[in-house]
């Protein structure tokens, strides 16, 4: 399984389609990997509550870890982080390209070629999908961010098509 803990504004709000990807065979494993790319070189039980802790003083939010064995508090943790917002299990099954409507796919490309921007810099390629006539771009950027940043890395094709 894989999940994208996500990154977080300075006031402790979840990002988007923004952070880290983590895999394993289970929520511990993910858990560990967690611990170990922190640095901090606490055990797991210490990671666990350093991380709520960080998460209550920033955000407000207080997240319940629940188990006795570290098997349940890493699923409980896995599980609260997801319904907070700040995390989102990744599809192993979506490894390729990106699918997209065609005409979003048209504007994406006229931005690209302009050569005006960087293409992840998300809120200009919006602005510029606007300005060269592509709302459909805009607007599918807007509402599919995530997708958007997948796809950046993993590429993009046409709806039903090899594009």
């Amino acid at each position: 399984m894989k999940i994208l803990i996500r990154n977080t504004t300075l006031s402790g709000e979840p990002l988007d389609g923004d952070g880290q990807v983590f895999e394993g065979k289970t929520e511990l494993d993910i858990v560990h990997a967690m611990n170990a790319a922190s640095l901090i070189g606490v055990d797991l039980e210490q990671y666990l509550k350093m991380v709520t802790d960080n998460i209550r003083s920033f955000s407000g939010q207080d997240l319940e870890i629940k188990g006795v064995s570290l098997e349940e508090m890493a699923e409980s943790f896995i599980t609260e982080l997801e319904s907070a917002g700040f995390a989102e299990f990744v599809d192993d099954e979506k490894s390729g390209p990106i699918t997209l409507p065609r005409v979003v796919l048209e504007g994406l490309d006229v931005v690209r070629r302009s050569g005006v921007t960087h293409m992840l810099d998300r809120p200009m390629v919006v602005e510029l999908a606007r300005k060269f006539g592509f709302p459909e771009t805009a607007k599918w950027i807007e509402a599919n961010r995530a997708r958007y940043s997948e796809g950046l890395f993993r590429g993009f094709r046409v709806e039903g098509g090899k594009s």
